[in-house]
């Protein structure tokens, strides 16, 4: 904001029967008071990953908690490591105990730290 450029930040916001890539752009105003934002709808389709249903014990971690991507909110299949599902029962409603963290394919995404676990390309459209 400081530099007073515009910049972009793409992210998702799916309903439980469509994907949904945005483009969100931030335009800081002339005399650094704020902010406008404009969303723009890049992608919008049938989600391509396999619908889980919601079985709680499949998800359930060692301190009763189902772990959700707080980004893609897919959600975490204990037991397997590196198994996140998309369970679109729990993307309209969170059951009770929900906490939320990145899945090991939106953090390799956005931070770059970890080699890429699956093709983000297949799941982000």
């Amino acid at each position: 904001m400081d530099e007073g450029e515009r910049w972009d930040y793409e992210y998702e916001c799916s309903s439980p029967p469509l994907f949904r890539r945005y483009l969100q752009s931030m335009y800081p105003l002339k005399d650094g008071t704020g902010l406008v934002v404009v969303n723009h709808l890049l992608v919008e389709d049938a989600h391509s990953l396999t619908a889980e249903g919601p079985d709680r014990e499949r998800y359930l971690n060692q301190h009763g908690l189902i772990v959700q991507c707080s980004h893609c909110r897919c959600v975490k299949r204990q037991g397997v490591e590196h198994q996140w599902d998309w369970v679109p029962d729990w993307v309209a409603d969170c059951p009770k105990g929900t906490t939320y963290f990145l899945c090991s394919t939106c953090f390799t995404y956005y931070s770059g730290f970890l080699p890429p676990l699956i093709d983000k390309k297949k799941r982000m459209g």
